[in-house]
């Protein structure tokens, strides 16, 4: 039982974010389904790329994801062959790699989250650009996670935190441990998750002390990010979960295996 709750909350902070990424204001979730459409329209590289878009979105609205994601694909390749340096690509190829993860098609997910980090460069932003690339990279270990390749999403868990420590660092010149986790409000409501993520992936290798310093940290900064008790609980429980194992020496590690 306490195995499937685990679960459960892996799930439901997965939804979280999927449905609620701050960071990636360009993108739209539309439905249920966390299908991310591109927003800013009146961006659009030409009119061509608007009308794929507009028609993404009202394919996602019906849940017709195979199609949205088809016109999507369009809309990215017509882009990139207008303006191999676009801003926009970015947040295209991550639409699309999302809703190849929605679809179950982690392969391809992983390829275009790949190439959304190849377009980060482009985003002008660069409190944005940093808080896409601690989403991205997250996203990327939960496929790998996913997939069962559990030493390759823990590297991309791992790498995401680095990216969110170093911003840390130039931001307010101390070191993680010393600060309040205030380098933008953007990174900050989003590393929480990443946190709870990783802590989860801990759990399940058996690596419990390791699991529950991963989720106070979440917890610590998920408080100072004004993020919703909802968010907060679901830290708690978790951490609470892990405490409790690591007082009883439970053991519910899993193996390495990859998956196609």
């Amino acid at each position: 039982p306490e195995a499937a709750s685990h679960e459960q909350l892996k799930k439901e902070f997965r939804v979280w974010l999927r449905k609620e990424a701050q960071v990636l204001s360009a993108l739209l979730v539309v439905g249920t389904v966390g299908v991310y459409v591109y927003q800013n329209r009146e961006n659009a590289p030409n009119k061509q790329v608007l009308k794929l878009l507009a028609r993404a979105e009202e394919c996602a609205k019906d849940e017709d994801r195979e199609t949205a994601v088809r016109l999507c694909l369009q809309a990215h390749a017509l882009t990139k062959a207008t303006n191999s340096r676009d801003r926009h690509l970015f947040e295209l190829a991550f639409a699309i790699a999302a809703q190849y993860e929605t679809l179950g098609r982690v392969n391809k997910a992983l390829l275009f989250y790949q190439e959304a980090l190849g377009s980060l460069p482009y985003v002008p932003d660069a409190a944005k650009r940093e808080a896409s690339h601690v989403v991205t990279l997250d996203r990327i270990a939960q496929c790998f996670q996913d997939k069962g390749e559990q030493t390759r999403a823990e590297r991309y868990y791992r790498e995401a935190i680095d990216v969110y420590d170093k911003s840390l660092r130039r931001a307010t010149g101390v070191t993680p441990a010393e600060s309040s986790g205030d380098a933008g409000e953007q990174v900050d409501s989003e590393i929480p998750a990443v946190l709870f993520n990783y802590g989860q992936q801990l759990m399940h290798l058996g690596r419990w002390e390791e699991a529950a310093t991963q989720l106070r940290r979440a917890r610590k900064l998920a408080n100072e990010a004004s993020l919703s008790s909802e968010h907060v609980a679901k830290i708690e429980s978790l951490l609470f979960n892990v405490s409790a194992a690591t007082a009883t020496g439970d053991d519910c590690s899993v193996s390495d295996e990859s998956s196609e």
